[in-house]
């Protein structure tokens, strides 16, 4: 048992090492601070000295108190649609942002490629948001378009179909036909991989960490992802333990 232990142990460290947790530096928001925007109704630079790290993004603060802020609740502050320009994601189209453009509405920050985009969101925000919803959902399916049902019934990874879809608990899923889809609905719970899709091995390790969704195991007739084949490899060396730690970190994290 200490042997298994210390392959793990040797093996989370070795993934560690090869920089698979590493996320980019380039800041998100084009490096305005993200509670600025609700705090204090304004776009401001955020200084490079206090950052955070969530999610893959790499977000700056004007101050300690705002980086506080965010990390206490970090989905008050988060821009919709990855920062992409609102209106234009009403229309089906991922747009650059300028940062320095933005509305609130229903405490959501949107933010907008040019002056007549502002202006054309202002002029009705619920209907703009509920047509860029739909789009966002449609652009950016669950497990980057990979069927969650063929996981566990065929044991591989298969893309689906963009006209077998199914919108659940906020996700938009593809499957690889019919069958797969009513299998889904009959039984969400069944199919729906762990931790949101973030790669097993990382979770373990307290790190949302995004995963290739080619690259997954079962265990007990759930999901796993990874984010690379040495955190694959990590995983199966010792899946129990691993999805204990993991499920600890989660509850943290979630």
């Amino acid at each position: 048992m200490r042997r298994i232990v210390l392959m793990l142990t040797t093996a989370l460290f070795a993934f560690a090492a090869t920089g698979a947790f590493a996320d980019s530096k380039e800041p998100a928001i084009g490096g305005y601070c993200p509670v600025a925007y609700v705090a204090m109704g304004k776009a401001v630079k955020g200084d490079p000295k206090v950052s955070v790290d969530h999610e893959g993004k790499h977000y700056l603060f004007v101050s300690a108190d705002a980086k506080k802020m965010f990390e206490a609740d970090p989905s008050k502050y988060e821009v919709a649609y990855d920062g992409y320009c609102a209106t234009a994601m009403a229309m089906g189209r991922k747009l650059e942002s300028d940062p320095t453009l933005f509305s609130q509405s229903n405490e959501t920050t949107y933010l907008f490629s040019s002056a007549d985009a502002k202006k054309m969101f202002d002029g009705d925000p619920s209907a703009t948001i509920e047509k860029a919803d739909l789009q966002w959902a449609a652009l950016n399916p669950a497990l980057g378009g990979y069927c969650p049902v063929a996981y566990v019934a065929m044991g591989t990874a298969v893309k689906g179909d963009p006209k077998v879809s199914v919108d659940h608990e906020g996700k938009h899923y593809l499957f690889v036909n019919a069958d797969a889809k009513k299998m889904f609905e009959a039984d969400p719970s069944k199919y729906e991989v762990a931790y949101d899709g973030y790669c097993a091995t990382a979770m373990a390790m307290g790190k949302k960490l995004e995963s290739d969704p080619t690259l997954f195991a079962v265990a007990n007739g759930t999901s796993y992802l990874f984010s690379s084949a040495d955190a694959k490899k990590a995983f199966e060396g010792d899946a129990a333990g691993t999805i204990k730690k993991a499920d600890q970190q989660w509850a943290k994290l979630h």
